[in-house]
């Protein structure tokens, strides 16, 4: 299993996400941060999966 860390500001994104969508339903904002960190250790496994997205940003992948 590969191992990842989130920088502080990715972390302060994530509590944003939260922040923002609780103030609707804290259940379903618990259910999508989970399910984003989820994708996390596949994404470290395989950083290259994804079809390269320049035309929307430099460097962006999409799957």
């Amino acid at each position: 299993m590969n191992h990842y860390r989130l920088s502080q500001q990715a972390e302060q994104d994530l509590e944003d996400i939260w922040t923002y969508l609780a103030q609707q339903n804290q259940l379903a904002a618990d259910k999508q941060i989970a399910q984003i960190l989820n994708r996390f250790p596949m994404l470290a496994q395989f950083p290259d999966m994804g079809k390269k997205r320049d035309d929307l940003m430099k460097e962006l992948k999409n799957n």
